[in-house]
């Protein structure tokens, strides 16, 4: 809070110094009010001084997230059915470059990912503010595998689910589900 001065604080005490120094009554109140005033614009500086200050600090915590980056990645043999796939996908990192290296890594590193498709691991796509979505065919030795990234998370699964089934074949077509699926900030 920001220190008061002596009229504000002692309004009786500051009249009846000012009476005594011979000054009239209207006077005195004016002397006051400024007085007052005077320390109002100041509280008022302050307030807009400090919001200012915050709402910088508040933009520069928010840049980050606003930026965040996406990748995917994915590792695809010229058989799915026989030598299966593998991916990875990041989200939310700082820079392009951040996704790309963490979305490989985990396209690298993927539990369900096969040795062949681990080998073949490639960024397919990086994205900022979007979503990604892995559809495929949780069955061994099935090629229904599809993926997608799109402006929602709805529109990113329906396609990878589309793709999935495109590739799956006839007798596989309705066991395509979605594996995974997140969105980028």
């Amino acid at each position: 809070m920001a220190k008061r001065g002596f009229a504000a604080s002692n309004p009786v005490r500051f009249a009846a110094m000012n009476s005594a120094a011979g000054l009239s009554e209207p006077t005195i109140l004016l002397k006051l009010a400024q007085q007052t005033w005077g320390e109002f614009m100041q509280d008022i500086c302050f307030a807009r001084t400090a919001f200012s200050l915050l709402l910088i600090i508040g933009t520069c915590f928010q840049s980050s997230q606003l930026n965040a980056e996406g990748a995917l990645a994915l590792g695809l043999p010229s058989s799915v059915a026989k030598e299966g796939f593998a991916f990875g996908y990041s989200i939310n990192k700082e820079t392009s470059d951040q996704a790309q290296t963490n979305a490989l890594d985990r396209c690298r590193t993927s539990e369900a990912g096969s040795a062949q498709g681990k080998k073949l691991c490639r960024v397919a796509e990086t994205f900022s503010g979007k979503c990604v979505a892995v559809a495929m065919d949780p069955k061994a030795g099935t090629p229904g595998v599809g993926w997608s990234v799109d402006a929602d998370l709805a529109s990113a699964e329906a396609r990878a689910m589309s793709h999935c089934k495109a590739t799956a074949g006839a007798d596989r077509v309705d066991f395509c589900t979605i594996d995974k699926s997140a969105c980028d900030k």
